[in-house]
């Protein structure tokens, strides 16, 4: 019989197994659709991954539905801390209802847009020393240029992305807005705000 024997850990992670855990590390979570229909992992895979304790799965209620969601686990975890040099610090996981409108946004990138990808921690590192009160970061820019001139960092991201649930308040939004507008120096037309439903 061929095949993976029960008991032995995953040989090497693939390239579609790496796309899997960079997008759990910038986004929290990955539905089992879009591990499947964006990344091109197979159930039998996925399991191995989870089994091999890559990732955690649960379920969520999504628009009525219960589905089957992904999280990075210890393993997962480490492996990116210590072979995928892009990541510096891992997105925390808000709720599938919005990582998941997160995770669309990210796999229907382009390879270059996705390495691109700063999470909000990422967002924090960068703008530390113009940060001087607690601000409402947005969810994640994709930032294709930064540079320091002096103190003032220059930023050219392509998109501000920001997913709204049903719970934001018209302030929180507007804080939001304003540090982007202000502190990151991004005009409000490259904001995308996504609606979690």
């Amino acid at each position: 019989m061929r095949g993976r024997k029960s008991g032995n850990p995953i040989k090497a992670i693939t390239n579609n197994d790496k796309e899997l855990l960079k997008a759990l590390s910038r986004t929290g979570y990955v539905s089992k659709e879009q591990a499947q229909n964006l990344i091109n992992l197979n159930e039998r895979r996925l399991k191995n991954l989870e089994k091999d304790g890559y990732i955690k799965s649960t379920s969520a209620i999504i628009k009525d539905k219960q589905i089957n969601v992904y999280q990075l686990n210890g393993k997962g975890k480490q492996y990116v801390e210590n072979n995928i040099t892009s990541i510096n610090n891992f997105y925390k996981a808000t709720s599938p209802q919005h990582d998941l409108v997160l995770a669309d946004r990210y796999l229907k990138l382009d390879t270059e847009s996705r390495d691109c990808w700063k999470t909000e921690g990422d967002i924090r590192e960068i703008f530390s020393s113009q940060i001087t009160e607690s601000m409402s970061m947005p969810d994640a820019i994709i930032l294709k240029h930064s540079i320091e001139i002096d103190t003032e960092i220059n930023i050219r991201a392509i998109e501000v992305i920001e997913v709204v649930t049903n719970n934001y308040g018209a302030e929180e939004i507007e804080a939001k807005i304003e540090f982007i507008t202000e502190v990151l120096q991004i005009p409000k037309e490259e904001i995308s705000f996504e609606r979690a439903n």
